[in-house]
């Protein structure tokens, strides 16, 4: 399967921009877009021996700190939407208490959240955008199999064969 260098280009433009625009209270969707970003980062960084480079290295254990801590507001987030769902005869006060406490329980991740973004977000931008560079590059550089690959069907020979003169 082909890598699509805009769709991770895009990824990371999106994660430059919710470094940016952090707020105190991030909707539902928006912490599920940031999870899911990451997510698509680290693995494609893995994937192509792309985290084993400082900048990337580093940037893949910063955004997995932020990850986790989103992590942490978007489980509030599916709990209380499932909450929302049950309904026991009976139990709604309960209901209710639980559904105060899930929501106090979440702006205090959520406020986690943003005082963790706020303190990385200089460096993040930064790596982000050295990130982004370096992912240009790479998708600019010919790719030496495919090159070569190439250049044996144009000559109908393969590498290893040895030429009829020698």
């Amino acid at each position: 399967m082909a890598i699509d260098g805009e769709k991770i280009h895009k990824s990371l433009r999106k994660l430059r921009k919710f470094a940016a625009k952090l707020s105190r209270d991030p909707s539902a969707g928006k912490i599920h877009k940031l999870r899911t970003n990451v997510r698509k980062l680290e693995s494609i960084f893995s994937a192509l021996s792309l985290d084993s480079k400082k900048n990337e290295r580093r940037l893949v254990k910063g955004l997995r700190r932020i990850r986790k801590r989103a992590g942490k507001v978007r489980d509030l987030d599916v709990l209380t939407g499932d909450l929302a769902t049950v309904h026991v005869d009976g139990e709604t006060d309960c209901q209710v208490r639980l559904l105060e406490h899930l929501g106090a329980e979440r702006q205090k991740q959520a406020g986690k959240l943003h005082k963790l973004v706020a303190k990385k977000r200089a460096v993040l931008k930064q790596r982000l955008h050295k990130a982004s560079a370096v992912w240009k590059r790479y998708f600019r550089r010919p790719n030496p199999i495919r090159h070569r690959l190439q250049r044996q069907s144009l000559f109908g020979c393969h590498p290893s064969s040895k030429s009829p003169n020698a």
